[in-house]
């Protein structure tokens, strides 16, 4: 009988995760903020200012390829994009797909008790 209370709980829990994690991540969407990452230099266009990120540069690919070689260059890339994921509109994107491998694993976890606890 607990278990079944449990499954019953957690079910009720993951609708809740599921409303407010996609409630913030739509908030986040729509107020994306600042998407700007790290800057190693700026150049000047027409009188504006444009960033230049790590993996805009040549000179710095190339000093991370002579440092550690092709796959320093490829973890350097990777690790940029996985950090571009935590910024502006990309942000919102993440926190929904997190909020629904949450809820996701929530609710199968109390599938699994239901089925545990269910008599042959």
């Amino acid at each position: 009988m607990q278990k079944k209370i449990l499954a019953q709980r957690l079910r009720s829990l993951s609708w809740l995760a599921l409303v407010l994690g996609l409630a913030l991540a739509a908030w986040l969407w729509l107020n994306p903020g600042s998407s700007q990452g790290p800057a190693i230099g700026y150049e000047i266009v027409g009188g504006q200012a444009f960033a230049v990120g790590p993996g805009d540069s040549k000179s710095y690919n190339y000093d991370v390829e002579r440092m550690g070689g092709k796959f320093a260059v490829l973890q350097e890339e990777l690790s940029q994009w996985f950090l571009a994921q935590w910024h502006g509109q990309k942000l919102g994107r993440s926190v929904a797909l997190l909020c629904l491998a949450l809820v996701g694993a929530v609710r199968w976890v109390a599938r699994e008790l239901e089925f545990e606890h269910a008599p042959d």
